[in-house]
């Protein structure tokens, strides 16, 4: 299913306004070298279209992944350029932060700066005149309304345990994943696996 966002309007997104059984998968925190596209090929081999957002100073460093995560057909997103707790920022340095991360994200992808239609806030904290920021730019903001907690729990199979867990308590919206963990593709990658073979 493909959800159609207008971003001229800087809509907040929590669970997407999705229908029951429809989850949106997010991965946060890349490009990572190895990892990110070892998710793209188990996102390729189930046939899953995911949003990526990714850290201005990792798509610098990595923009030959960065553009394997656009050129499979994913959407990209910016999610600043460090990854600070943005609520804890002056915010004329927060504005530097949102800016200098989209410029990153957008040159490694060979896009403009102000092209990527989404941004999401580094821990989902944000203050209102950051928010406004995003908005007056004209990208839609995406939060989540489940987290698989790989960012803590290193754990595969209690990983697992816990994506089944906020899937089973939200039945619909966005989950967020991070795609520089190793734990995260092993759990994704043996779900995969489960998935091909009921085909």
């Amino acid at each position: 299913m493909t959800v159609i966002v207008d971003t001229i309007k800087g809509p907040i997104l929590h669970d997407g306004d999705l229908p029951p059984g429809e989850i949106a998968l997010t991965f946060d925190d890349g490009p990572h070298a190895t990892r990110t596209p070892r998710v793209l090929q188990i996102l390729a081999t189930a046939r899953i279209k995911a949003t990526f957002f990714q850290i201005g100073r990792n798509a610098a460093a990595h923009p030959d992944v960065a553009r394997l995560v656009l050129a499979g057909g994913h959407t990209v997103g910016s999610h600043t350029f460090s990854h600070p707790n943005m609520s804890r920022l002056a915010e004329p340095h927060a504005e530097v932060e949102m800016e200098s991360g989209d410029a990153s994200v957008s040159a490694a992808l060979g896009l403009r700066p102000g092209e990527l239609p989404f941004f999401r806030f580094p821990y989902g904290a944000n203050t209102k005149p950051e928010q406004t920021f995003v908005q007056r730019h004209g990208n839609t903001t995406v939060f989540w309304n489940m987290d698989s907690q790989d960012w803590k729990i290193r754990d595969p199979h209690k990983l697992f345990l816990n994506v089944l867990a906020e899937l089973d308590r939200a039945q619909q919206g966005i989950i967020l994943f991070h795609d520089i963990h190793e734990q995260t593709v092993i759990v994704l990658s043996a779900r995969a696996g489960r998935a091909a073979r009921a085909r």
